[in-house]
């Protein structure tokens, strides 16, 4: 049964982290503006805009969890697209929305 208000399981590059999930979501807020808009963005935006808000997304997302770069010489750290799918998944929560599509 997950703890109320804890995201995670999730591998931060380093290890096995779970985080404050509303904590995590007001950073990602700060750094977005509108975290649901930068995903109605990616999903129906032009190629140029949704490129710039999937990028935005992948940003927060490892601000807001504190996600070690992907280094491809060890194959460490956290890629473009787990960012993108851990962001995607902590704005789904915020909403109490568990199933996540993008």
């Amino acid at each position: 049964m997950p703890v109320v208000g804890v995201f995670g399981p999730y591998f931060d590059g380093r290890g096995v982290r779970f985080a404050d999930a509303l904590a995590a979501y007001r950073v990602m807020e700060a750094q977005l503006g509108s975290p649901d808009q930068v995903i109605g963005l990616i999903d129906s935006a032009p190629p140029d805009q949704a490129l710039k808000a999937e990028s935005d997304l992948i940003a927060a997302t490892r601000a807001a969890l504190g996600l070690a770069p992907f280094d491809p010489s060890t194959g460490g750290g956290v890629s473009d697209l787990a960012a993108k799918l851990l962001g995607t998944e902590l704005i789904a929560r915020s909403h109490g929305d568990e199933t996540v599509s993008i």
